[in-house]
């Protein structure tokens, strides 16, 4: 996805976000989201984070919008806040400006994802040498321990055996 067609998606939703902010019921000692916005609201938000996802990948935005809403409907009613709707605003409109203002960040991430996708080819002999050298170390140092941990219990297990201590010479059988 090119930048530019972030932004006009951005741009739409941010416009109906502000709509569904300009319907709120004000009363005397209360702010509530309309009726029939908080269904809504919900969509908007997981499209948006679905959105940033596929357009940029691992980001911070997605994860605030959701994190706005949620906020929102932290409360007595379980509806959105007058706030929330504000802070998810704000946070498409941080994005939509990133966009703007570096629309290589597109770019960077499906070339990123690419590199993601890219499966290891295997070599037509997997050696000691290969294998040390494309698996993590992780993997080692658990490997490591489950084969000092086997040879720990089985030396305690054995060690429990008369023949085995007679056999040894540690002990009188």
């Amino acid at each position: 996805m090119e930048a530019s067609v972030l932004v006009e998606h951005l741009d739409r939703y941010i416009a109906e976000l502000q709509q569904i902010l300009s319907r709120f019921k004000k009363g005397d000692n209360f702010i509530h989201i309309a009726d029939d916005d908080q269904a809504r609201l919900q969509q908007i938000v997981l499209e948006l984070r679905d959105l940033f996802d596929d357009a940029i990948g691992h980001n911070t935005y997605g994860p605030m919008l959701v994190e706005a809403f949620n906020e929102g409907v932290s409360n007595i009613y379980e509806s959105s806040s007058y706030a929330s709707v504000e802070r998810m605003i704000s946070t498409a409109s941080a994005a939509r400006t990133r966009a703007i203002n570096n629309p290589s960040i597109m770019r960077a991430s499906v070339a990123h994802q690419a590199t993601l996708g890219t499966p290891l080819e295997l070599p037509e002999k997997v050696t000691l040498k290969w294998l040390f050298n494309h698996v993590s170390y992780h993997f080692w140092l658990a490997l490591f321990s489950i084969a000092v941990a086997s040879f720990v219990a089985g030396v305690t297990t054995a060690s429990k055996f008369p023949f085995i201590r007679q056999w040894f010479g540690t002990g009188a059988g």
